[in-house]
């Protein structure tokens, strides 16, 4: 009989279909499996990257600190000098404003 199917044939044809279903969910996993090595490899790079950048963030930060309190020292110099320039010449203004005026006081101008 042409046509007809053997019992063993049909076996043989539903262990085939089966075989492929099979070769396909492996075919499936591998691709997932790689496409994770791939992510995971991307993630690490990532990660190194952002690792690098905290770095020198953190020495920026650093360096950013010692520079203002170089800042800050340097301008409490400059307001101390500056407060005693305005001193000595609040002080002068007031000796060229006073000492005529007691010297006139005591009759000698």
């Amino acid at each position: 009989m042409i046509g007809s199917r053997t019992p063993e044939s049909s076996r043989s044809t539903s262990r085939s279909k089966k075989t492929e279903t099979i070769i396909g969910q492996i075919n499936t996993t591998q691709e997932i499996l790689r496409s994770t090595l791939v992510d995971i490899a991307n993630r690490d790079e990532k990660l190194d990257v952002l690792k690098q950048k905290s770095d020198s963030l953190k020495d920026a930060g650093l360096k950013f600190s010692e520079v203002s309190i170089k800042v800050r020292k340097d301008m409490s110099k400059k307001n101390t000098n500056m407060t005693i320039i305005l001193i000595i010449v609040a002080i002068l203004i007031i000796a060229a404003i006073v000492v005529p005026i007691v010297l006139k006081f005591m009759g000698k101008i």
